[in-house]
């Protein structure tokens, strides 16, 4: 699976609203936001992992 392929399948597991709204915007705009919202998903669940593991 390529990078994009597992971006556009991992959205609408993590979640429901944003997955829709986002489904509506094409071309460009639509791979740049859909990266940058799963990139912030990423950084908040390190966030707030209190024991995440640091070799992680």
């Amino acid at each position: 699976m390529d990078d994009w392929t597992y971006c556009v399948q991992t959205l609408p597991k993590v979640s429901r609203t944003f997955a829709l709204n986002i489904s509506i915007l094409r071309g460009t705009l639509y791979r740049s936001i859909l990266t940058a919202y799963l990139f912030c998903r990423i950084v908040d669940t390190v966030e707030d992992a209190a024991k995440l593991n640091p070799k992680i």
